[in-house]
């Protein structure tokens, strides 16, 4: 498994596993797409690969440097329980 920042060419495989989920999710939704993409590029985001596939995400936001917020988290469904 690898960590890495999230790139804007990620997006087609973020919003791939985020439509796997539940209506939470509904960022990945067609309507929401645009704003969710903007909110991202003004977040720090992270994602995690497993053999070059995008398994998990996290987006947060820096407090000024007293903490991180995390905003969203989402691991792929198959690979929860593992400590990703």
């Amino acid at each position: 498994m690898k960590i890495r920042e999230y790139e804007k060419s990620d997006i087609g495989e973020l919003f791939n596993l985020m439509n796997k989920e539940d209506e939470e999710w509904q960022f990945a939704h067609e309507k929401n797409r645009k704003k969710y993409m903007c909110a991202i590029e003004n977040s720090s985001a992270y994602v995690s690969e497993h053999a070059g596939t995008l398994i998990g995400y996290i987006r947060c936001k820096n407090d000024d440097g007293f903490g991180i917020y995390i905003l969203d988290l989402l691991v792929d469904k198959q690979f929860r329980g593992n400590g990703y």
